[in-house]
């Protein structure tokens, strides 16, 4: 992933320290949030970094090699079902789901890694 951006999805509670922890590596890219008010703010502490409110237009952009969810817990299958149908690389705040099938669907639709934050587990899907 070297010279590739990283894209945080959610700038709240937890986003935010992705978002900080990313700028000081030198890969933040792009932050997602629904929140107009709030990315704002982030645009202006963080002007290298795109910023959007549509998940879809950040999943476009070419230049990110993957994305941190760090949305409401009740999001996080759903936007990680986008990002993993993008083929992009992704990091989930913990929980990845709020049920156990919802987890297992997401599982299933994994072509690369899915990191579990704080745990630091990786899985590696392969698909026959």
């Amino acid at each position: 992933m070297l010279n590739k951006q990283v894209c945080v999805v959610g700038a709240g509670y937890w986003g935010k320290n992705h978002i900080r922890t990313l700028h000081e590596l030198g890969v933040l890219g792009g932050i997602v949030e629904t929140n107009s008010d709030l990315l704002e703010r982030f645009s202006k502490k963080y002007p290298n970094a795109s910023t959007y409110q549509k998940l879809g237009d950040a999943l476009n952009n070419n230049d990110f090699a993957g994305f941190t969810v760090a949305t409401p817990a009740e999001t996080h299958s759903e936007v990680a079902k986008k990002i993993i149908s993008s083929g992009k690389h992704i990091l989930v705040e913990k929980p990845i789901s709020l049920t156990i099938r919802d987890a297992g669907n997401l599982v299933l639709k994994l072509t690369k890694a899915l990191i579990i934050n704080d745990q630091y587990m990786i899985y590696s899907i392969k698909t026959y």
